[in-house]
Formats: structure tokens, C-alpha cells, sequence
């Protein structure tokens, strides 16, 4: 059974959750650490309901010609968002235990410490777990990439992307998601957009997006999504130029409501080519939401206070006029 539905990450360890009847029983117990009580039921590695894989796969498969899903690889978990509408759902996905009757929740900790908080997870294969982070936290030296065998939760390959001890970037939670493209794994984070080699860990291409009018270090590509014809669309959140607060603390920075607006760039998913960049009217602090009505690709974007729509024709994204701004906020 794919396992990332049923994953959460918690600093440097990888906790795993399964629902099962509460009468389960789980025999066994790692000797060589002090171990919660769910960790002792499972004894050790969680690798799931390895029967359903084929069912699973099929359902995968089914799900590739919607527009949420065509531009991204056939996996339980190829973004973080679970599709380009965002929606966190993982509609292939087994819950193995009772939705009527009460649950005992096995744990089971990565045998290695992957050195900074993970953020996203991806897959590949039904036994490959990607797994990006660094960003989450105050801890430098920076973001990394890393590849886990599921079951065990072993780190097969470990790739730092930079070092903010040498860079002095801001270092917050990028992006990583699965384009469909080419098989390889697109990671965002600071002002650099990665293309990283699945099989290896080897980054194979990096460039600089576009961050407007604030600067480079003070900009993070935090939102990825993609059209249905594969385009990578990214935004930046921005912290204040000048601060020097690190991580969420930079919602603290002084005059942080003064930074700049948020940049959007298009970017094609093998070339990593930028195709269109605009500069939006504010600082967009959540994540972009893409969808296609009447045959159109939109990317709708929450401010402060509205909800901006833009249209890709394939070429350039364009500000919809027509459809918004649109208030969101209720009087009061």
C-alpha cells in the first residue's frame, strides 16, 4: 500500500500512522530506544497492505486524463497539495483501519535522522518516499532533499541544496512536487527552482526565478502548482527587505505589511525555461490553487483580503479583469 496519506512528520523523525481495529496486536520491541507506547505495539517498520498495491495503481492510472492530475506523475502522492485544485485528498488511498469502531495507531521512527525538519513528501514507486526540508525551522545550514525506503524508512540519498550559513538567505518552507514531464523532482525554495535526478539525488539543473521588485534573498517560492498542459506555476512569498528574522519568524519583522508584492512565474517543466513572470498587486502569503473551467487554466490567489484570478493561454498569465478582484472577508 502506498504510505504517504498516512504519514506525518515530526522534527527529524518520520512518524507513521495507520488506523487499525483496536484489537490488533503487534509483537516485538526495539531494545535500543526509549519507545512510546504505539511504537512498542508496532515492534518495528510499518510497510502497510502490501495486497492492495495493484488495486491502488489502477485507480492511480484511472485518474491520469483529469486536468488535476495530467500534469503530474502517476503516483499515490506526486504533490504535496494532492492535485492542482489543492485539494489534500488522496482518493486512491486505503484507510486500513474502522470508521465506526475505535482505533489503535501504531508508530514506527526513521532509524536515521534526516538533520533538519522535513516539510513535503512525494513518491515514485510504491517503495520510494521523497522527502524535502530544512526550511521549517530556525536550524541552518539549509534545505535538502532525501530519498526513504518506505518500509524501513532508511535514507537511501541525502542532497543538500544550498547553505544559508554561506548564502544568508531567508530560510523558510519551499515546494517540491512530481511533474510528469521527465521523472524528475522539481524543489523550490529561496529564489531557486531544482531539478533533481529521482534515481540518484543528483540536482541535474537550478535556476534563478524572478522575484521582482524585492530582493532575491528576501523571496521564497512557497507556492508550486501546474496547468493542465504541464506548466509549472510558481509564487514567492516575500519577507520584508532588511529583515533578517528567519524561518515564520519573519511575520515579526517590522514593517513586514510594507514588502513587496508576491512575483508568479511559468515555467516549463522540462526546460525549467521561465515562460511568463508577473508582479502581483500584494504579498500573497498562501499557496496558489489552479483549475480549468470551460476549457480555460486559472490560477486563483488569496491577498489580504481578495481573491485574484489569472488566465494562462499557454504563453502569458494574465490578470482577469473580468472576474475579480473579488472581497472575501464578511463586514465586521
Amino acid at each position: 500500500m502506498f504510505l504517504v496519506p498516512a504519514i506525518c512528520l515530526v522534527s527529524s523523525a518520520v512518524i507513521m500512522l495507520l488506523g487499525l481495529p483496536s484489537d490488533t496486536k503487534a509483537s516485538g520491541e526495539n531494545s535500543t530506544m526509549t519507545l512510546s507506547p504505539n511504537q512498542m505495539a508496532a515492534g518495528g517498520p510499518l510497510p502497510g497492505n502490501l495486497s492492495l498495491i495493484d488495486s491502488e495503481q489502477e485507480c492511480i492510472n484511472s485518474l491520469q486524463n483529469e486536468t488535476t492530475w495530467s500534469p503530474w506523475y502517476p503516483t499515490m502522492a506526486n504533490t504535496e497539495h494532492g492535485g492542482s485544485e489543492r485539494a489534500a485528498v488522496f482518493e486512491c488511498a486505503h484507510f486500513g483501519g474502522s470508521f465506526t469502531e475505535p482505533n489503535r495507531v501504531y508508530a514506527y521512527q526513521s532509524p536515521n535522522s534526516l538533520g533538519g525538519v522535513p516539510s513535503w513528501i512525494v513518491t515514485r514507486e510504491p517503495n520510494e518516499l521523497y522527502t524535502s526540508g530544512g526550511g521549517a525551522s530556525l536550524a541552518l545550514p539549509g534545505p535538502f532533499i532525501s530519498k526513504l525506503e518506505a518500509g524501513s524508512l532508511r535514507e537511501q540519498w541525502h542532497t543538500p541544496l544550498s547553505n544559508n550559513n554561506v548564502t544568508g538567505a531567508w530560510l523558510i518552507s519551499g515546494a517540491m512536487n512530481f511533474p510528469v514531464a521527465d521523472g524528475t523532482i522539481a524543489v523550490a525554495q529561496g529564489q531557486y527552482l531544482y531539478k533533481v535526478n529521482a534515481t540518484n539525488g543528483g540536482v541535474e539543473k537550478v535556476v534563478s526565478l524572478p522575484t521582482g521588485t524585492n530582493p532575491p534573498k528576501d523571496s521564497n517560492y512557497d507556492g508550486m502548482n501546474a496547468f493542465a498542459d504541464g506548466t509549472l506555476v510558481l509564487k514567492t512569498q516575500n519577507r520584508v527587505a532588511g529583515c533578517t528574522n528567519q524561518g515564520y519568524n519573519f511575520i515579526f519583522c517590522a514593517n513586514q505589511s510594507q514588502a513587496a508584492p508576491s512575483v508568479v512565474a511559468a515555467v516549463d517543466p522540462s526546460t525549467f525555461q521561465v515562460l511568463d513572470w508577473e508582479q502581483l498587486p500584494e504579498m500573497i502569503g498562501g499557496r496558489n490553487t489552479v483549475s480549468q473551467f470551460q476549457g480555460k487554466d486559472y490560477l486563483y490567489l488569496f491577498g489580504t483580503s481578495k481573491a485574484f484570478r489569472y488566465e494562462w493561454n499557454g504563453q502569458n498569465l494574465t490578470l482577469d479583469t473580468n472576474w475579480g478582484p473579488v472581497p472575501y472577508l464578511l463586514p465586521g
